[in-house]
């Protein structure tokens, strides 16, 4: 048996393993899907949204079906597969932190949803949802000043509509 075979099946044995040692957490209930309604609440009348490749596009689509079903550990290895064809995607990032949140890696969300910022849109619901993941981990970590960063730049994601003379 060759060692890339050897190391393959030691590799789904722990994922495996792992699966089966998550708690599955109703999918509206968990953290990413507070950050998620939270997010949806700020409007903004700018969206940015990148096009993503089919390849990932599909990887983050079977991450979901994942997340869904509880299989968190499984849902952040496919992510961080997609995350190796699109290396600094905001999107992926993202949604990462947000699968992070759920398996209480405070730390690791605050990161990676910061990364996600400095990379993507300084507006609209990935902004929000950035920030919100970050006040919501620094809740966690009772990091004040994070917190405090957070609430400033959520406002700072809505671009407001001017009123028509």
């Amino acid at each position: 048996m060759s060692l890339w075979l050897k190391i393959n099946i030691i590799l789904l044995l722990v994922l495996t393993q792992s699966a089966c040692n998550t708690k599955p957490v109703a999918p509206d209930q968990s953290e990413a899907a507070q950050v998620r309604k939270q997010a949806a609440t700020d409007v903004s009348v700018i969206e940015v949204y990148p096009l993503p490749d089919p390849a990932v596009r599909e990887m983050i689509r079977r991450a979901r079906q994942y997340e869904q079903q509880g299989k968190l550990d499984w849902a952040i290895t496919q992510t961080q597969r997609a995350l190796e064809l699109d290396q600094n995607s905001p999107l992926i990032l993202q949604y990462i932190a947000e699968l992070k949140l759920n398996k209480n890696r405070w730390g690791e969300a605050i990161n990676l949803a910061h990364k996600s910022w400095m990379n993507g849109p300084k507006v609209g619901d990935l902004c929000a949802r950035n920030w919100h993941t970050i006040n919501r981990a620094a809740e966690h970590l009772q990091d004040k000043q994070w917190q405090k960063a957070a609430l400033q730049a959520i406002n700072q994601c809505q671009v407001k509509q001017k009123p028509r003379l």
